[in-house]
């Protein structure tokens, strides 16, 4: 019968090799957000992926020394530089780990807000047909329903500083995108004289934006590898995506219609 490993706890002693430290990262990682920020939990594993992270940066630091072979004296006196090469392919090495690093500790964040954005998208959708279509029962939504979730590690977390240039970008924009429909959400709601199949409109078309700029972030974040949907019947977040702006799309086209239609009675 094969054993199995036991999880690691907070306090054992931190791993002294790499492959053990990484896989402890991917242990702990993911679960800090068992917590709430600030709390014991967060702050207790905060603890030990800033012990784990110091004690990996220890291990990759460490240069071999530079090596003299061959004919010390005379003409054909050679000293290999391997070493030197050896210290920049390892520097290469440190940094590529850790933007993998940073992007695997940001992504379950990244994750929850995406999601978020989904949920507001679909409800902005679901007004906008309804109001525009102008059925008799009409969706009860309330303002706050269309706020999105905010991100708790970003932009603070030393781990963002890691990131990839074009990833950090990804990341900035996306995030910009988010205060976008914020800021629409709370100059529109319940302004007088605004049309709500207006008002829906626009919601829809500010998180359509987030979602376009959510998609660039699931393949740099590689998001559906790391964070896999729980049910397969649920589809991959792209599709889930990609689903909702076809739809977009169609309640656009059939509004459009409706509106010819009007027009011309």
């Amino acid at each position: 019968m094969i054993s199995r490993k036991p999880n690691p706890a907070l306090t054992d002693p931190i791993p002294d090799t790499l492959e053990a430290l990484r896989a402890e990262l991917g242990y702990w990682e993911p679960r800090q957000f068992d917590g709430e920020p600030g709390s014991s939990w967060w702050e207790q594993v905060g603890a030990r992926i800033e012990g784990i992270r110091h004690r990996e940066n220890r291990l990759l630091s460490v240069q071999p020394p530079i090596s003299v072979v061959n004919n010390l004296l005379g003409p054909n006196t050679r000293i290999n530089h391997n070493s030197v090469d050896q210290s920049e392919n390892l520097a290469t090495v440190n940094s590529l780990s850790r933007q993998s690093e940073a992007r695997r500790f940001l992504a379950p964040e990244l994750q929850r807000t995406i999601d978020r954005v989904l949920y507001i998208h679909g409800r902005a959708a679901a007004n906008f047909v309804c109001h525009s279509a102008d059925t008799k029962v009409k969706p009860t939504d309330l303002k706050q329903d269309f706020i999105p979730h905010w991100p708790s590690l970003y932009p603070n977390a030393s781990q963002v500083r890691d990131l990839a240039e074009e990833d950090a970008a990804a990341l900035i924009d996306y995030y910009d995108s988010l205060h976008a429909l914020n800021d629409d959400v709370n100059d529109w709601w319940g302004r007088e004289g605004q049309l709500p199949v207006n008002l829906f409109n626009t919601f829809l078309h500010r998180a359509s934006k987030c979602l376009r700029l959510a998609l660039i972030c699931i393949e740099k974040f590689e998001l559906e590898a790391q964070i896999p949907p729980p049910y397969e019947s649920w589809g991959t977040i792209s599709f889930r995506i990609n689903q909702a702006l076809k739809s977009e799309e169609q309640a656009r086209n059939a509004h459009m219609a409706r509106s010819e239609a009007n027009a011309k009675k």
